[in-house]
């Protein structure tokens, strides 16, 4: 708790733009990772992403498989159609 967690913008958007879609909900801060869940709580987390978002209906209607792959250093989401 307390703790810092923040992705470098530079690095995030390098290969494209990934815009933090939980910037407004984590109080204007960019690529804030810090993750804190409670009724008063403000830290969502980050989320940088390429749109389009999609909704749990969107999800729904496209059949398929997520994955995930997690190391020490990273994860990675991936969905397979």
């Amino acid at each position: 708790v307390g703790r810092e967690c923040k992705l470098d913008p530079a690095a995030v958007n390098k290969y494209g733009s990934m815009p933090d879609g939980n910037q407004y909900e984590n109080g204007g801060q960019l690529y804030n990772c810090l993750t804190k869940y409670c009724d008063t709580c403000k830290s969502l987390g980050c989320a940088p992403n390429k749109g389009p978002r999609l909704t749990g209906k969107q999800w729904a209607r496209r059949p398929g498989a997520l994955a995930m792959h997690r190391t020490a250093s990273f994860a990675k989401i991936f969905f397979i159609p």
